[in-house]
């Protein structure tokens, strides 16, 4: 009988030391579940924070280059740099006013890639650098042709408004069609031209990188 009261009291003894274990143990598993909760948020946040800013690149970059530009365009481009006159829209100073407003929407998406694209780099280390690289790497491509567009574009009304026979002018559009073919693009329904092709690509390597992290967050 007293071996069983020893048994007892040593059993009894024990109970808070188990408890205190099992206690600790809940909690190890609780803080562990919290945090791959709270990574999954971050991951699924920043994953639609990296899509979202990729397709208004891609949007951004078929304004840059849809080949029509309207005298609405050209006049809120012009006016808004407080120093227009209404007089320069429908002139290449115009156009090439409203091709820079252009550029510089592009321009601010292009900056947030890149914020985004540092934190996806410290996330993911570089599983999607590359990817995001690219796409930049095309928007710098564009904006450069763009710019260059814009002179080539004055050059050319400017061989017209001398009155330069048909073969300099003819000469002066082969010389340009470079920069003209990424900088405007030749199937504006599509933009299954060349250089939209590889925009599409480099947005659609960036989208199914993204895909694993777009289930429901834990």
């Amino acid at each position: 009988m007293e071996l069983l009261k020893s048994a007892a009291s040593v059993a009894l003894e024990a109970v808070p030391a188990v408890l205190a274990a099992i206690g600790l143990l809940i909690a190890w598993l609780g803080l562990r579940t919290w945090r791959r909760q709270l990574e999954g948020h971050a991951e699924y946040d920043l994953a639609r924070r990296v899509l979202r800013t990729t397709f208004h690149i891609r949007d951004e970059v078929a304004a840059v280059r849809a080949a029509h530009m309207t005298g609405q365009e050209k006049f809120i481009a012009v006016m808004e740099t407080g120093e227009g006159d209404v007089k320069m829209v429908q002139t290449p100073l115009g156009y090439g006013v409203a091709m820079y407003a252009r550029i510089r929407r592009l321009q601010d998406h292009y900056n947030d890639l890149a914020v985004v694209g540092i934190e996806a780099e410290v996330l993911w280390n570089e599983e999607i650098r590359d990817s995001i690289a690219n796409l930049r790497s095309l928007c710098s491509e564009l904006a450069k042709a763009s710019q260059q567009h814009v002179e080539d574009y004055r050059i050319e009304a400017k061989a017209e408004e001398d009155k330069k026979d048909r073969a300099t002018r003819r000469a002066l559009v082969k010389e340009h069609a470079l920069n003209r073919r990424i900088a405007i693009s030749t199937t504006p329904q599509t933009g299954e031209d060349e250089f939209g092709m590889k925009v599409q690509a480099a947005v659609t390597d960036i989208q199914e990188s993204m895909k694993r992290y777009l289930g429901k967050p834990s």
